[in-house]
């Protein structure tokens, strides 16, 4: 609990989208899991997105929270008048969550793609 995982399609049916590998934050777990091997179920987004077909293997490794961090995160904001605190607000509120490639984010009114 409290780890980083990484779950990414084994060699050979991620071809295209080799680079793509999906990190989670494990928060909580309940007993029955933790007893017993169960399937793992995450969005149907998030699955599309980085090419996990469902009831398929897929590898699954756990991840010191040192190696990853995420670098650059470019928003679109239209149509809509922000301040520089707004703008420093909205991106605070960021930090530390999961966050993915076309996910609609929305802070205090603001909303961002």
């Amino acid at each position: 609990i409290g780890a980083i995982i990484e779950l990414f399609p084994p060699d050979g049916q991620n071809q295209e989208r080799r680079n793509k590998h999906l990190f989670l934050e494990v928060k909580s777990l309940s007993p029955d899991v933790q007893a017993k091997a169960t399937p793992l179920s995450i969005n149907a987004e998030l699955a599309s997105e980085f090419r996990l077909a469902g009831l398929r293997d897929i590898c699954i490794r756990v991840v010191d929270s040192n190696e990853i961090s995420l670098d650059l995160i470019e928003l679109s904001i239209k149509d809509q008048a922000l301040t520089r605190s707004d703008m420093w607000r909205f991106t605070s509120s960021l930090a530390g969550k999961c966050v993915f490639l076309n996910q609609k984010l929305e802070f205090a009114g603001i909303r961002a793609q």
